[in-house]
């Protein structure tokens, strides 16, 4: 590279040795072209930004002439357009290198040269290699700046992808701490297509529990609850749809329940149901069992180690790009982000969510022994709440009441008016659950316009090896028998059990214009087409 940054043009000139260079280390020519090699079975020369290879039956390389002398002496040599090692440079006399050049090269170089030739054979001085020795040497500074430059720019982007990275575990972080008292509701739903499925939830659990030594869910009991005026019909859903799976409830007035978890302090003005098998799932010890387990059984597991694409290959099989490898599979799952390399597009929505524990003083009344997991429905929000798991806080959370975000945009801060929404419900209904806020966590649900599941393979658009999953915001409790029905279908192409709700063809997912429902079927909000420019 030359001064101004350009590449040398070598139609200008010819390069001759009158006999082999001495101490040629081929340590590599300046610049960002590929090392020199001495004495290997080719040369090549670069003319601009072309390459030329050279072989025996060539005595001209476009523009170029070459002594056929030094042809056969030095076949084996490579010359490109930083052919010329500055250390060979200094150890050489003159009789060592021999020089040719072009008029116009001669003329802007104010060199000696000829007209009536493209080739000169006249000998340089010392003073024209020192010269040129000098030309090298800036060349050297000018490409350790680039050199040094480009560290810069590194350096930054290694600062950069640092900064994302911890953003990433501290994401990851305050999922497990949000999800470590996550609710299974197992029996209990509103919609039918998911309550058939909860009593083999409750099998695929326990035998994960089995498998593992470990208790993972526990058994608390489980209360929906709502004022008559506002949202009974939601409680009727529920009722409907465990009546018609054979799942035992109660339907009791508020003070009845509250003869039942007198920490519930509501008269008769309230609507409530009961389920008897209910609980929480501890998400954070479920999730390293579940690796784990696997790990037992055979699979391989690779952290930090995103899907970046996949293509498909003739025979079939897909080829899965990584930043750790790129891997050959017969059957590859996803979620969501990849698959617009093979055409398939799953909306999806982020909304960032959080949860609050209370410090309160009543503690033996908040165990799990005590005080059931609880869903209120509101025509705003639905709350939702726990007993004490992990720590020694009461919690309670808004299901879906958040923002719009992305990851870019996400704030970790928590929102002071859901926070105090949430105060403000428990003043009203369980008011000795309150004490100092002991943390409000946020974390982030990712959900489908019309936020059911979408289990289903790709092979309406010609992808029968690629299977999808998407768990809407309220998947986890339902994870070890999702793990089940996507080996069934990775292995035997079809699955025991009914998602056939769970398709990635319905309206929700192909009609643009679907309007988003970001609830479980009670309140909640609806993103507005603002908002909507967050969709993934």
């Amino acid at each position: 590279m030359s001064d101004t940054g350009k590449p040398y043009d070598f139609r200008s000139r010819s390069l001759t040795r009158s006999q082999p260079l001495k101490g040629g280390r081929g340590r590599g020519k300046f610049g960002l072209n590929e090392s020199m090699s001495t004495y290997e079975t080719e040369m090549e020369i670069e003319v601009g930004s072309n390459t030329i290879a050279r072989n025996s039956s060539l005595d001209k390389f476009e523009g170029i002439e070459v002594h056929a002398e030094e042809k056969q002496r030095h076949t084996g040599d490579s010359i490109t357009s930083k052919g010329l090692e500055y250390d060979n440079c200094r150890s050489q006399t003159p009789t060592d290198l021999e020089i040719s050049d072009h008029d116009n090269y001669a003329k802007n170089r104010n060199l000696p040269g000829t007209s009536d030739s493209v080739v000169s054979t006249e000998k340089r001085s010392y003073t024209d290699l020192e010269e040129m020795c000098a030309e090298l040497r800036r060349e050297l500074v000018n490409t350790k700046k680039e050199l040094a430059e480009s560290r810069v720019r590194h350096e930054a982007k290694d600062v950069e992808l640092g900064r994302k990275d911890e953003a990433f575990n501290q994401m990851h972080e305050e999922i497990n701490e949000i999800r470590t008292n996550f609710q299974t509701r197992r029996l209990a739903y509103h919609d039918n297509r998911y309550t058939k499925l909860t009593p083999d939830t409750y099998k695929a659990w326990e035998a994960v529990e089995k498998e593992s030594g470990l208790q993972l869910v526990y058994n608390t009991g489980g209360v929906q609850f709502t004022r008559k005026d506002e949202m009974s019909h939601v409680i009727d859903a529920y009722a409907k749809a465990m009546a018609e799976n054979n799942i035992s409830f109660e339907r009791l007035t508020g003070s009845q329940l509250r003869a039942k978890f007198p920490q519930f302090e509501i008269d008769d003005t309230y609507d409530t149901i009961y389920q008897p098998i209910a609980g929480l799932v501890d998400a954070a010890l479920a999730n390293s069992v579940h690796i784990q387990l696997a790990r037992a059984n055979g699979a391989t597991v690779l952290e930090h180690c995103p899907v970046q694409k996949i293509e498909k290959l003739p025979n079939g099989r897909v080829l899965v790009h990584t930043p750790k490898g790129i891997f050959h599979c017969l059957i590859v799952i996803f979620i969501n982000h990849v698959l617009g390399s093979i055409g398939v597009h799953i909306p999806v929505y982020v909304t960032e969510e959080q949860v609050t524990y209370f410090a309160t003083p009543n503690v033996k009344d908040f165990t799990k022994a005590k005080y059931p997991i609880w869903i209120y429905h509101s025509p705003k929000y639905d709350f939702y709440g726990m007993p004490m798991h992990g720590n020694s806080g009461s919690k309670i959370g808004i299901d879906a009441g958040g923002p719009v975000v992305s990851v870019d945009t996400r704030n970790y801060e928590p929102d002071k008016t859901r926070e105090q929404a949430c105060i403000k419900h428990l003043e009203r209904t369980i008011p000795r659950s309150l004490g100092p806020i002991m943390y409000t966590k946020t974390c982030l649900y990712t959900m489908t316009p019309d936020r059911h599941f979408v289990v289903d393979d790709c092979s309406k658009n010609g992808w029968d090896n690629v299977i999808v999953c998407c768990g809407a915001g309220h998947a986890f409790k339902f994870a070890s028998l999702l793990g089940k029905i996507l080996s069934e279908m990775a292995i035997d192409g079809k699955t025991k059990y009914d998602i056939s709700q769970f398709n990635i063809d319905r309206e929700a997912i192909t009609n643009p214009d679907w309007t988003p429902t970001l609830y479980m079927g009670t309140g909640g909000k609806v993103p507005t087409k603002q908002s909507s420019a967050s969709k993934l």
